[in-house]
């Protein structure tokens, strides 16, 4: 879920090299005590740069990125500045001092580390508070990013096993599926981590790992194994399914960031056809041997609580993330799946995935600020995954493949109306802690 990202290093570095050189005719023209302002001026804007690049490659919400950025620049004695964010730009502008920076940033290489999304973040709130002058907070940042931790591909891929057999269970599936989710998602685990040192060929992974799993499922099912494919195909590619992206999207596009939030879900919806499609070519090539609707029914308690306990353990092992982390995560994951059960006996699901969204954002912010561990954003993406609306994607998707268009345009109606309701619940978490988020700065 969480790799290193060598191109944001690398692009952070060749920014560092470079940002220094420049050299601005017009300060041949004034005294000293001007320029010393200017380059204070140039180096905080730096430090922005690079701040805000690092927190694009996490996959935070541009909305937040670009008000956390005014904050610190005004915080910095910038009160003029103004942040344009995009998915791969980024706008600063000082007014004052008549000085504008466009930067171009980029997260292709790959997503950061659990451990240094938090040390990211931490930087962050350190600058926000006026902790930290630019020239810390680059030498800190360079530090962060540089740091080089060597990854435990076989604990990554069994991270993802045990993130398919906890979704499974609370799924509801049996034993047979519960056993099949975990080889299937050991085998998705493998073909994930092992594809890391060819970044380039991101498209095909996703295409790879859909197929090989429902080729397997398929010849299971074919040899006896009573299990639906549908019902273990989802917590076995629950790791690319962009559920946390389709939200995101949904929560720029309400802030008024068209384009981030459009490219967002123009992302998540071509890997969920690029999952499709690696389904489509093994459903061809071996034939669909069992009925594509569900045969899950809900899990009792213990058997959830484990489903929610191994969903966890896992989301750690594959972000390699340290011991420290997972308890505070487990409480995040507890609160949401905890609100979603409690509010959906009695309000449905929709109500229910907006009590699962405000919880996340209220204890992963109330954990945040008591104790200065595990931001925000490092906190509710993995729990996403437990809300699900991905995977009613992909299953809509799939049925219209299979001509059954009523039923298909149905589960993608169901996605959409989730995604909304994530979006509503993300905000009204944020309200109810008063979060600097929901604020733009002011001068």
């Amino acid at each position: 879920m969480i790799e290193d990202g060598h191109k944001l290093t690398d692009l952070v570095q060749a920014r560092r090299e470079r940002m220094p050189r420049l050299v601005d005719p017009r300060d041949l023209m004034l005294g000293a005590e001007a320029v010393s302002h200017r380059d204070r001026t140039r180096r905080d804007l730096q430090f922005l740069c690079e701040l805000g690049a690092a927190m694009s490659g996490v996959g935070d919400a541009t909305t937040f990125i670009r008000r956390d950025l005014e904050r610190i620049g005004r915080r910095f004695g910038l009160p003029g500045m103004r942040a344009s964010v995009g998915p791969t730009l980024l706008l600063l502008r000082y007014g004052d001092d008549d000085v504008a920076v466009l930067d171009l940033m980029t997260s292709d290489g790959g997503e950061l580390s659990m451990d240094k999304v938090a040390a990211v973040y931490e930087l962050a709130r350190a600058a926000e508070r006026g902790d930290i002058d630019a020239d810390e907070g680059l030498h800190r940042l360079h530090a962060i990013l540089a740091t080089k931790k060597t990854s435990n591909r076989p604990l990554q891929a069994l991270g993802i096993a045990l993130i398919s057999g906890g979704v499974s269970l609370l799924l509801g599936t049996s034993i047979e599926g519960l056993a099949t989710c975990l080889l299937l998602g050991a085998l998705v685990g493998l073909i994930k981590v092992g594809s890391e040192d060819w970044p380039r060929l991101w498209p095909f992974v996703p295409v790879v790992a859909g197929s090989v799993a429902t080729a397997l499922a398929f010849l299971l099912i074919g040899g006896g194994t009573k299990i639906s494919a549908v019902d273990v195909l989802v917590p076995s590619l629950a790791v690319f399914l962009p559920g946390a992206a389709m939200t995101v999207g949904m929560i720029e596009l309400s802030s008024g960031d068209i384009v981030a939030g459009g490219s967002r879900l123009a992302f998540a919806a071509i890997r969920l056809l690029l999952l499709l499609f690696g389904i489509v070519i093994a459903e061809q090539l071996i034939g669909w041997e069992t009925s594509a609707s569900s045969s899950l029914n809900p899990s009792d308690f213990p058997a959830q609580l484990i489903g929610v306990t191994l969903f966890t353990i896992g989301v750690c092992l594959n972000a390699g993330a340290e011991r420290d982390k997972f308890g505070w995560l487990f409480v995040v994951v507890i609160a949401a799946w905890g609100s979603q059960q409690l509010v959906g006996e009695y309000a449905g699901p929709y109500l229910a995935a907006i009590a699962g969204a405000a919880a996340i954002v209220v204890v992963s912010g109330a954990i945040e600020s008591r104790y200065t561990v595990n931001p925000l954003v490092l906190s509710y993406t993995p729990a996403f995954w437990l809300l699900v609306p991905g995977s009613l994607g992909l299953l809509g998707i799939e049925k219209l493949a299979r001509s059954d268009v009523d039923s298909a345009l149905g589960e993608l109606m169901v996605m959409l109306l989730t995604m909304i309701a994530i979006s509503l619940g993300v905000i009204l978490g944020l309200f109810l802690q008063n979060s600097p988020r929901m604020h733009d700065a002011v001068e």
